[in-house]
């Protein structure tokens, strides 16, 4: 077989390994990408991530765990490696438990997840209308730093690898302790999908 003149093979072997790693390092690169990517279109397209009854009394558009979450940071969530939700009526974990036992917060629902990053425990639940006041009185001499802002009150407790958050106003709580796991602004951006509405 008569052979076309100006072809090499070994200069083909070696553009054609070239461009195999080329190709490699781009799939390295864009693979971290790729989860949140679909999650993503997946919202975008309109798909259920999941389905649930509406809960009585919850702000609206909060019906479920996944409601608290905005994309990016349910994306982050869900793919920590290890990550399981579990969705409960169980009372808020938090170690303020004279707070608890004092307005007895009605749980709307309870958000714990589990990774080998850690736990994230958050609660979401109805209070009554002047238990932002309470909750500075009586959290401030437990060791919590309060601060209130657009009508909220945050209180917040680190101890060791533990933060212990409470956040009350408005006739809603939404408390959070987490442990060992600290996605970044996690309690500030779910207060202010609670409060949106």
């Amino acid at each position: 077989m008569a052979r076309v003149g100006g072809r090499n093979a070994v200069f083909a072997w070696i553009v054609g390994i070239i461009c195999a790693g080329v190709v490699g390092a781009l799939a390295f690169i864009a693979f971290p990408l790729v989860q949140p990517s679909l999650a993503w279109m997946g919202d975008a397209a309109g798909q259920p991530t999941a389905t649930s009854s509406p809960v009585d009394g919850a702000p609206a558009g909060l019906d479920e765990c996944r409601d608290l979450y905005d994309n990016a940071l349910w994306a982050s969530l869900e793919w920590t490696p290890g990550a399981e939700l579990k969705t409960s009526t169980e009372p808020p974990r938090t170690a303020a438990t004279d707070l608890v036992a004092a307005l007895q917060p009605q749980v709307l629902f309870t958000c714990d997840w589990t990774s080998d990053d850690g736990a994230i425990s958050t609660t979401v639940a109805r209070v009554p209308a002047d238990a932002g006041a309470i909750s500075a009185t009586a959290l401030s001499g437990a060791g919590y730093a309060c601060n209130e802002a657009a009508g909220r009150v945050v209180c917040t407790r680190v101890d060791g690898e533990t933060t212990d958050t409470v956040e009350t106003g408005a006739g809603l709580w939404v408390s959070t302790v987490q442990t060992t796991w600290q996605p970044v602004q996690y309690q500030s951006r779910i207060g202010d999908r609670v409060w949106a509405g």
